[in-house]
């Protein structure tokens, strides 16, 4: 038995198309900047729609019948809707294509004036809420400390001292809420009654 070995020569070719280090860093350069200049572009947008919106908003709801026409002080209201039409005309003229700075600057300075009426808003709206809440615990308190006989002295004592702090608190809540314009920051906020609650 005879095993006959052949051997040939096969012919084979290898060929990279990777691009060189250099070139690929080249390209990545080129596409981060150009990435840059599209988030540019669209962080311009989204500032300029904001501030059109804030804008619209802002005189819908400071206007006469507006839901924040109450929480403006009057002065102000009339410099602040002076201001935002003025906005309005720029955006469709002259600020068209302004810079990004330049919309990021005048909605930082509405929302300064905006903001707080809207916290202003809120608080007020939410009071008789709290205040209905707070008779429903100070009745439940005082019917508890009357039915629940294993209580210490000193559990009592300890109850009614943080139940005469939320009195307190409410009576001052609600001395302010007679006394003072709406169009003036609180001295109270909705988390310390809250946390009382």
């Amino acid at each position: 038995m005879r095993n006959k070995k052949n051997f040939s020569k096969l012919k084979f070719q290898s060929s990279s198309y990777a691009l060189a280090p250099n070139v690929r860093r080249d390209f990545k350069d080129v596409e981060d900047k150009l990435r840059g200049e599209d988030f540019a572009i669209l962080e311009k947008k989204r500032l300029k729609n904001d501030l059109e919106a804030y804008s619209y908003e802002m005189k819908s709801d400071i206007d006469s019948y507006g839901k924040l026409e109450k929480y403006i002080e009057a002065a102000q209201k009339a410099l602040f809707m002076t201001d935002i039409d003025k906005t309005v005309e720029w955006l469709y003229d002259d600020g068209e294509d302004a810079e990004s700075e330049e919309y990021s600057l005048r909605l930082t300075n509405f929302k300064a004036i905006g903001d707080p009426a809207k916290k202003r808003h809120f608080y007020h709206s939410e009071l008789p809420t709290y205040f209905t809440q707070w008779d429903k615990v100070n009745n439940l308190i005082n019917s508890k400390l009357v039915d629940i006989e294993h209580l210490t002295d000193s559990q009592k004592e300890l109850i009614t001292k943080k139940q005469s702090e939320a009195l307190a608190l409410f009576a001052g809540v609600k001395a302010e809420q007679e006394s003072k314009p709406l169009f003036e920051n609180p001295s109270y906020s909705v988390e310390q009654i809250d946390n009382i609650i």
